[in-house]
């Protein structure tokens, strides 16, 4: 999935939207158990926090825990940017890009190296 976003936000957000974007995909297309992963570790400590955070990130935090729990099993991992390249590339896809964009199926060719480098080392 790759979306733009209209306005300028702090990174936290920025993540925390993408996080609830994942989740609403899972849901609508019925995955599970998935397990989120994210090199944001505020986020992953954000959704195990009890606690009201009124601010953007915050309720995007609230968003995503009560999504979650439509989706059985399911979990928000942290994980080292290093391990996470074909996200990166990714979100510098979109960086680039005016469209809002899904794939399914087919990897798209301008991450195809991405995702085929652990089958090949």
């Amino acid at each position: 999935m790759c979306c733009t976003i209209g306005y300028a936000e702090a990174p936290e957000v920025i993540e925390a939207l993408a996080s609830r974007a994942a989740v609403q995909y899972a849901m609508e297309y019925g995955l599970a158990p998935v397990s989120f992963e994210t090199v944001y570790l505020k986020l992953v400590n954000s959704l195990l926090a009890d606690g009201d955070d009124l601010s953007g990130f915050g309720t995007t935090v609230g968003d995503i825990v009560f999504l979650k729990e439509s989706i059985p099993c399911s979990s928000f991992v942290h994980c080292y940017r290093e391990a996470n390249s074909v996200a990166h590339r990714l979100a510098s896809l979109a960086l680039n890009s005016d469209l809002d964009l899904v794939w399914q199926g087919l990897v798209p060719v301008a991450i195809s190296s991405v995702v085929a480098a652990p089958c090949i080392n």
